[in-house]
């Protein structure tokens, strides 16, 4: 899984909200934003609801598209876009919109978001299995079936991190939203493991000729050259 360094305040460098690519960022605070600030403040408007010069108001500059990301208070104004890395290929629809939830909503309450990714893990392991057992359980069946050990770690980590916030909302790791972005990696490390590589896995083994795969199936455990 390619790292995904979300945008963060100050920061010299991440993956960009507009491109989605990793490139190094200018920076303009005072002066130096007022240009760009006011191409963007009828937008700024919009979201905020208030006209002028914004104190604590910053932009940085992508150096790879040459587009702008509008701050204010050392959080993303503009664009209004994600600000976690975008689900897998193949996470099933029902599974993406409530992971999409999640990470509209890390910013204004990181336990919420936590929550959610819990519930997007339960709801993912009901589509695979094709059941509607409790998350617990559907972890059970995937670990007597044999998984990788770091896989089984992955599961547990949401699975503790998901209960502790919806049964006691002690836990105080998801009090910080850049802790919470790691939730969403793991997540997405669990989809690509369950999903998305066994897939493209499936897709490489098919073209391979079919009096090879026979002989394969046959002795799977022969190398043939």
């Amino acid at each position: 899984m390619v790292d995904y360094i979300p945008p963060k305040f100050n920061e010299n460098a991440f993956n960009c909200p507009h491109c989605g690519v990793y490139a190094h960022q200018e920076w303009f605070s005072g002066v130096g934003y007022g240009n760009l600030a006011r191409q963007y403040m009828g937008d700024i408007v919009d979201v905020v609801g208030i006209k002028g010069e914004l104190a604590g108001m910053s932009v940085s500059v992508c150096s790879h598209c040459h587009k702008e990301v509008i701050w204010l208070n050392e959080n993303i104004l503009l664009p209004r876009n994600l600000p976690v890395p975008p689900p897998p290929e193949g996470t099933p629809l029902e599974v993406k919109n409530i992971y999409i939830e999640a990470g509209k909503v890390l910013n204004d309450s990181p336990r919420a978001s936590g929550a959610l990714m819990r519930l997007a893990l339960e709801l993912l392991l009901r589509n695979i299995k094709n059941n509607n057992l409790p998350l617990d359980d559907n972890i059970k069946k995937l670990v007597e079936s044999g998984i990788p050990e770091q896989l089984t770690k992955a599961l547990s980590i949401l699975r503790v991190n998901g209960n502790d916030i919806m049964h006691t909302g002690e836990i105080k790791i998801l009090e910080n939203k850049d802790d919470v972005l790691y939730l969403f990696n793991i997540f997405n490390m669990i989809v690509e493991d369950l999903i998305t590589w066994p897939k493209k896995l499936n897709e490489f083994y098919k073209k391979i000729p079919e009096s090879k795969r026979k002989e394969i199936e046959k002795n799977p455990s022969k190398d043939r050259n």
